[in-house]
């Protein structure tokens, strides 16, 4: 990560998944409070799951679209580096094309227990592939709810209304909204506010 920011490798690795597991860690933390980084995934990623697949494409021709996929995403990055864009998610598309219709909500941050500053509090979670929205919910330690809404994107920062309180202890979680009705929930997650 150069310069405080993620390296077009680094982001083409984090949307298909290419990078370890620290690597990942590391970029993710860097997304969860870079808002710069976040709309460059998000192009990127867009831009990746607007090319067309084709089953039968020879050995030789995959080579060269991935070469070809890695020049878009860097004149993607270059062109949009700039010029804000909104900020979508990350989407990771091979898991779309090839993953069962089960469906459910991974949290990436903030993690476990993760102590932070309320101005750098904001909710990123993967994507599920048949989430048509998703709801997002803030409960103190005791269960009590103190912030719901629903969102179409995976990640969100609560507005300055939402009050939460310094060394206090609060649960997250997401639920995703399908199509037919059904919900996958994420699973409760700890974080508390810096004091």
């Amino acid at each position: 990560m150069e310069q405080n920011h993620l390296s077009a490798a680094e982001m083409a690795g984090f949307i298909d998944h290419t990078l370890g597991d620290e690597v990942r860690a590391r970029a993710a933390e860097h997304l969860a409070t870079c808002e710069r980084c976040r709309d460059e995934v998000a192009a990127c990623a867009r831009l990746a799951a607007s090319a067309p697949v084709k089953r039968s494409m020879p050995v030789v021709w995959r080579a060269v679209a991935g070469m070809a996929a890695v020049v878009m995403v860097a004149v993607a990055l270059r062109s949009t580096w700039n010029r804000g864009s909104p900020l979508v998610g990350e989407r990771n598309v091979a898991a779309e094309r090839s993953s069962p219709m089960t469906s459910r909500v991974r949290l990436v941050f903030p993690t476990d227990s993760v102590s932070i500053a309320r101005s750098d509090l904001h909710f990123v979670w993967r994507r599920d592939v048949r989430a048509t929205g998703y709801s997002l919910t803030v409960d103190d330690s005791s269960g009590t709810q103190i912030w719901t809404r629903e969102v179409s994107d995976t990640s969100f920062t609560l507005p300055d209304s939402a009050r939460l309180a310094p060394s206090k202890t609060y649960l997250w979680h997401v639920d995703a909204l399908h199509v037919d009705g059904s919900t996958a929930q994420s699973g409760p997650s700890a974080f508390r506010i810096a004091p």
